[in-house]
């Protein structure tokens, strides 16, 4: 067709059109309209609820709010709608029955076959962070440190710091820092890990 010159209004919800007023990409939370052929019919709609990006097409999401994940059917494909994660999750967006990242605290519970179960739990006593696996820490509460094997690597077990010490975080048995009027006994030039009081 031969342009006009003239500028016409885009269909409504359209971020931009072409010449034939036919939209070519909807605005923010919504998409395009598709007919019973599978084809765009160039008019667009809102998303589905707690939707992120429907651009492609506004009946099936592409991308869930945060909070949120693909709910898939029974036959196991994805419906093109989102629905709330589990409990103490943050994070399905794959599937909102099945948890990927637990909230602080809470850790993915994992089953007899080693596998994520897709539900979280609390972690260990003593930890703040066990997200992909809720028998395993990755982060100690302050004042608590990881208790390490004969290898020298953690245990994913947090347990109190030694007498007088701040701060533990990756060896239970060596401080980093001590409390107030404490310092780090240094014997030989070498830091010993334990607090002894200061020197008056």
């Amino acid at each position: 067709s031969v342009s006009t010159g003239k500028c016409t209004k885009c269909p409504e919800f359209c971020e931009e059109c072409d010449e034939n007023n036919f939209c070519t990409r909807c605005q923010y939370n919504y998409g395009f309209v598709i007919n019973e052929k599978g084809d765009k019919t160039g008019e667009c709609s809102p998303c589905p609820i707690n939707c992120a990006d429907c651009s492609e097409s506004s009946t099936k999401c592409s991308r869930c709010m945060s909070g949120f994940g693909k709910f898939i059917d029974s036959d196991g494909r994805d419906s093109g709608k989102c629905e709330a994660c589990p409990e103490n999750c943050r994070d399905c967006e794959q599937n909102s029955a099945i948890c990927e990242i637990c909230d602080y605290y809470y850790g993915l519970k994992i089953g007899i076959d080693g596998k994520s179960t897709g539900k979280c739990v609390p972690c260990r006593e003593n930890c703040s962070s066990c997200s992909q696996n809720s028998d395993f820490c990755d982060s100690c509460d302050y004042g608590y440190g990881f208790v390490i094997d004969e290898n020298g690597m953690s245990t994913g077990i947090c347990e109190k710091c030694p007498d007088n010490c701040e701060n533990c975080y990756d060896d239970k048995d060596y401080c980093t820092s001590c409390i107030y009027h404490y310092g780090l006994i240094v014997e030989y030039g070498i830091k010993t890990g334990k607090c002894g009081p200061c020197i008056p």
